[in-house]
């Protein structure tokens, strides 16, 4: 493939050298693609100086728009409420109450205003509404003898003016008490806040944006970070305000995307809040730079591909990318492709180089990140035994400066290193020999240092190895998104190089190693070379003499992004099927099998339009109790039921992660519990605690009654609590509490609790 660099829109990008496109851009030119993604969002048609901010409650905002949550962007800004409940929201500008959404999850009570322009805002985590629309709500859920609700309005309904009261704040939903607000465009899609006039004077910000770590993440299997195939995260040094370094000089090879972990803050304010822009510059040439100006909400889950979700998942942090990943479509990249910001040393050339990364919030602070790193091709020789010593033999093309070589002597654990420069060293046709005994050695470790100071691997050689039967040989290996990465250990040194090979198939492939130290070589595969289904490793060493093998197995399934796939384990018993445009990228899934079922991987990788998948347990299966539970990161939640028609057959349906897959059967109820009432004539206050421990509450199954009376309760299922507090009329007597509720699978449970009036 030929790489070339291109210019747009004044930036240089160099494009990340992929084997197979997402499917959009299989199908459009990479111009075409570019302007359906950011034509939408060129402009911004609303009068931005006609609003005013929402709440009596502060000025200080928590979160900032489009800060990182795990699922999605952040679609607007967090306003505190110091932790309290009950300060006043009014209408940003003149409209009517579009709609009316109240959920036990998520935003919990929120309203949308819809403005004579077409553009939204939001009012979330509310304790309640104004007089009027609280009566209105309340009339429906009464009607409907259900809390959660979804009502769209017309536009004589609630009409409301600049400034009025529309609610009150709370902590209704996720999280505690606070004001989430959101500006939102004819389409839905979130806008940034800050770049209206009433909130940027409003949220004072005199602090740069602060960086901690950097990140190098080879994204190839030929691609090295720090002469190995990981990637290599370190925190960074302030030198003074606004200015930070990567003291170490880094060495890199191929395809190589950087991340960064960075955030803000706004003056009186501890919480740390994402940065609204970023610029990468390499040689003083800009290749990538963001904007957090408007989110398509239709791809606010892309969160996942904005940052680098694997060094997440793999709890080295929260890094955000400063490349443009395969599959992204977010419009925040100055119109790049896919590809833009990605260090390609083809392109670059060989020798050192300088990287800085610029963070900016919208009140013009910044902060600057540099670091130094060198193209590295690490030069290739052979060691081998001349006619008077070892010889190093230079690969074809390959300049080598200087050869620094560590000798142990039998009995000693000591090494004896020395550097010597090719130029003081006896040079013949084949190579350089080495001023040294090899006879007197036990060991000869020998590292080759080119002319931009690009170290190579280490090459061994054993004069006399000792043999012993107490022998290892290990396999690991570790998937990433297009590559596998192997690595060959022992607990004694290799006195050979060590092969392995791979099977797939009719295929069969040999590994490149490289040597780490004396006791460990790693290799990296395509996986692209591999067939669908089962794979094996086979590695064969000599380890201190004596020779070893081992073998590891897996199953793998490529699948495409233009034409899907299908996973297949348990002979038949569990089946993932995925559509076309169901991953963004080509995906290598493997299987393995679990504890309590499947295991699919990779974890770390967002899906599209996600995958259907299909289980026929083995286990007995009860109708109607028997489910399918997914499991990502934290926790089982069901899929799906049985179907009374067929209940041997399971289905449901991922669309963000693969994870771990299971049927359990749920025979118990949920539970209730730990009942306080406080009653009188005119008011009536109680609570209970309500969860259940595998399927989950249904919140639409919530029965309350007071004798006869029907009580729309408030469910809270992140604090396990249901409560009522309101006026009633209630004359004196006995009255029972009756308090119902069912599972997602059906178990019914039932409490009751007596108090009188007097």
């Amino acid at each position: 493939m030929l790489l070339v660099a291109l210019a747009w829109g004044g930036m240089i990008f160099l494009p990340l050298s992929i084997t197979s496109k997402s499917a959009d851009s299989s199908v459009e030119g990479d111009e075409d693609l570019i302007e359906r993604i950011y034509a939408p969002f060129d402009s911004l048609a609303t009068d931005p100086t006609d609003y005013i901010w929402p709440t009596d409650a502060s000025r200080l905002m928590t979160s900032a728009f489009a800060d990182f949550r795990k699922t999605h962007f952040h679609g607007g800004i967090d306003i505190s409420t110091r932790g309290t409940k009950g300060f006043k929201v009014f209408a940003a500008r003149d409209g009517y109450v579009a709609r009316v959404r109240v959920s036990p999850y998520g935003y919990g009570k929120m309203l949308f205003i819809r403005h004579a322009d077409g553009f939204y805002t939001t009012y979330a985590h509310l304790q309640r509404f104004n007089d009027a629309i609280e009566e209105y709500v309340r009339s429906i859920q009464y009607s409907n003898r259900s809390y959660p609700l979804d009502l769209r309005l017309e536009s004589d309904l609630f009409p409301v003016a600049k400034g009025e009261l529309i609610a009150y704040t709370g902590d209704t939903g996720v999280g505690p008490a606070h004001l989430h607000f959101e500006i939102r465009d004819p389409d839905l899609n979130p806008v940034n806040p800050l770049l209206f006039p009433v909130f940027a004077e409003t949220v004072q910000d005199e602090i740069a944006p602060v960086f901690e770590r950097i990140a190098f993440s080879p994204l190839t299997h030929e691609s090295m970070v720090q002469y190995d195939f990981q990637p290599w995260a370190e925190e960074v040094r302030q030198v003074k305000t606004g200015d930070y370094l990567l003291p170490r000089v880094m060495h890199v090879k191929g395809i190589v995307g950087i991340s960064i972990t960075a955030f803000d803050r706004t003056n009186g304010s501890r919480h740390r809040k994402g940065v609204y822009a970023f610029e990468l510059y390499i040689d003083s040439l800009l290749i990538f730079s963001t904007q957090l100006n408007r989110i398509p909400d239709a791809h606010t889950k892309q969160v996942s591909l904005h940052y680098d979700w694997s060094l997440w998942y793999e709890g080295k942090g929260r890094f955000q990318k400063l490349y443009v990943d395969l599959g992204n479509r977010l419009p925040l990249y100055g119109r790049g492709p896919e590809g833009t910001g990605v260090i390609n040393t083809d392109v670059l050339g060989q020798g050192m180089h300088s990287l800085r990364v610029v963070a900016k919030d919208l009140k013009g602070n910044h902060s600057q990140l540099r670091a130094t790193f060198v193209v590295s091709h690490p030069p290739e020789f052979d060691l081998r035994l001349g006619e008077r010593t070892l010889v190093v033999i230079p690969g074809s093309e390959q300049s080598i400066r200087a050869l620094t070589i560590s000798t142990q002597r039998p009995g000693s654990k000591k090494w004896d290193i020395r550097k010597f420069l090719t130029s003081r060293l006896t040079s013949t046709d084949e190579g350089f020999e080495l001023p040294i005994d090899e006879q007197r050695q036990n060991v000869v470790r020998v590292v080759a240092e080119s002319e931009d100071g690009s170290r190579s691997h280490p090459r061994f050689y054993f004069s006399n190895p000792n043999k012993s039967s107490n022998t290892s040989l290990a396999i690991t290996k570790e998937f990433f998104r297009d590559y596998l990465y192997i690595a060959v250990t022992s607990h004694l040194p290799f006195t050979l190089r060590p092969t392995v090979w791979i099977s797939t198939g009719e295929r069969k492939h040999l590994v490149d190693l490289s040597s780490i130290d004396a006791n460990r070589y790693v290799g990296t595969v395509p996986l692209a070379l591999f067939e669908r289904g089962r794979a094996r490793i086979e590695a064969n060493a000599d380890v201190n003499g004596v020779e070893v093998s081992a073998f590891d197995e897996f199953s793998i399934f490529p699948i495409s992004p233009e034409i899907g796939g299908t996973v297949v384990a348990g002979d038949g018993e569990f089946t993932l099927t995925f559509p076309p445009n169901g991953t963004y990228q080509p995906l290598y899934c493997r299987v393995e099998k679990s504890e309590h079922g499947y295991s699919v991987y990779p974890k770390d990788v967002v899906l599209n339009r996600g995958a259907i998948v299909e289980y026929r347990p083995s286990m007995a299966v009860v109708a109607g109790r028997t489910a399918l539970y997914y499991n990502g990161d934290g926790g089982w939640d069901l899929l799906d039921t049985s179907d009374p028609n067929d209940p041997n057959v399971l289905y449901g349906r991922v669309t963000r992660f693969l994870g771990d897959f299971a049927t359990f059967t749920d025979l118990n109820g949920p539970w209730i519990s730990d009942i306080r009432i406080q009653a009188s004539r005119q008011r009536l206050s109680l609570r209970f605690r309500l969860y259940d421990n595998l399927a989950g509450v249904d919140p639409d199954s919530l029965r309350v009654m007071v004798n006869d009376q029907f009580l729309i309760t408030e469910y809270d299922p992140y604090n396990r609590r249901v409560t009522f507090d309101e006026k009633v009329s209630l004359e004196p007597g006995l009255y029972f509490l009756n308090v119902e509720a069912y599972d997602k699978v059906g178990n019914r449970s039932f409490a009751q609790k007596s108090f009188r009036i007097y």
